[in-house]
């Protein structure tokens, strides 16, 4: 039921445009596609839908007054000089948003950890106590579901989200999420998955974990499911280039 739930483009940008309909999506796109471009990247469909989701989210969480510290001229940020970019221009196109501290270096995690091709430690970001938690979800949703969700990509996207919610449960706040209700009717099954990751949650935290945070979860679920179905039906083939 998990993956038939989660067949096909778990998040597109179909999906992120009906959800979002007030941000400029064909916009966000091209700023990302072309930054990456710029700087000798690419990006597949999941890692360009997964980096404009989290900065469609982060715009819609400062236009709705969500906004934490403004950030200094002089910040710097602990992120690929792609990330920075890329961010800087997301700025630069859109009226009154400016990212805080925290917005860039989760952005920044973000970004980065959706080039496939690079790795980043989590020690540096994380605190070892959360990456406990991490590790004790994910071998609790493999005892329960049988799905490995412990690919290095998937633990260092999820690590940052869990990371921040952690820190958003602690200080009272939450952010909306669109995308909530849609969740729930169209994939019950990842919905129920993400319950069951927020308990435990709710437990090392000691508050509860909203529904619309819960939602966020879901769709982690859902998109690395979906990007393991892309996997398996990938054709693998052997290139022999005898003269080379």
């Amino acid at each position: 039921m998990l993956y038939k739930e989660s067949d096909g483009n778990f998040i597109s940008k179909s999906i992120i445009r009906s959800n979002f309909p007030t941000i400029d999506l064909d916009g966000l796109y091209t700023i990302t596609q072309t930054c990456a471009k710029d700087h000798h990247i690419y990006l597949n469909t999941f890692d360009l839908n997964n980096i404009v989701l989290h900065v469609v989210i982060a715009i819609q969480r400062i236009r709705d007054g969500y906004q934490t510290q403004p950030q200094l001229d002089d910040f710097y940020w602990k992120s690929s000089r792609f990330a920075k970019d890329l961010l800087k221009e997301v700025e630069n196109s859109q009226t009154n948003v400016r990212f805080s501290k925290d917005d860039l270096e989760s952005l920044g995690l973000v970004i980065d950890g959706s080039v496939s091709r690079w790795t980043i430690d989590m020690k540096d970001s994380i605190s070892e106590s959360s990456l406990r938690l991490i590790r004790v979800i994910l071998a609790y949703v493999k005892s329960i579901y049988k799905i490995d969700l412990t690919g290095p990509d998937f633990i260092n996207q999820f690590a940052i989200h869990v990371s921040r919610l952690i820190q958003r449960l602690r200080d009272g706040k939450s952010i909306q999420n669109p995308m909530a209700n849609q969740m729930k009717a169209q994939s019950p099954t990842v919905y129920e998955c993400a319950v069951l990751i927020s308990h435990k949650i709710a437990n090392y935290v000691g508050v509860p974990v909203p529904d619309n945070e819960i939602a966020y979860i879901a769709m982690h679920i859902g998109n690395a499911i979906a990007k393991q179905i892309e996997d398996k039906e990938r054709l693998r083939t052997t290139i022999l280039i005898p003269d080379y």
